[in-house]
């Protein structure tokens, strides 16, 4: 088994998207341990899923995807356009 370097954001995203790509439709069950982590953790957790969003609403705008990820970039612009950036700046408690 591979070792993950924490520190890495690279490593820690490989081994969230292998993770997901061999989920088979269990999207729920990451999302309800993900929903079980410490208060504070899921804080951060949705901070960097809205810098996520922040980017492929980018991608949306510049044209930057194609079919397999064109509704997630739809989507994100939707949400974007709905929320402020205040609303989006999540405090470190």
């Amino acid at each position: 088994m591979k070792t993950i370097d924490t520190s890495n954001p690279e490593d820690v995203a490989r081994a969230f998207t292998d993770y997901i790509n061999t989920l088979s439709n269990q999207e729920k069950s990451l999302a309800k341990a993900l929903h079980n982590s410490h208060r504070t953790l899921q804080q951060s957790v949705m901070r960097v899923f809205l810098q996520f969003v922040e980017l492929l609403d980018d991608d949306y705008k510049n044209n930057r995807f194609d079919a397999r990820n064109e509704t997630s970039c739809e989507l994100a612009n939707i949400i974007m356009k709905k929320t402020d950036e205040i609303e989006r700046s999540l405090p470190f408690i």
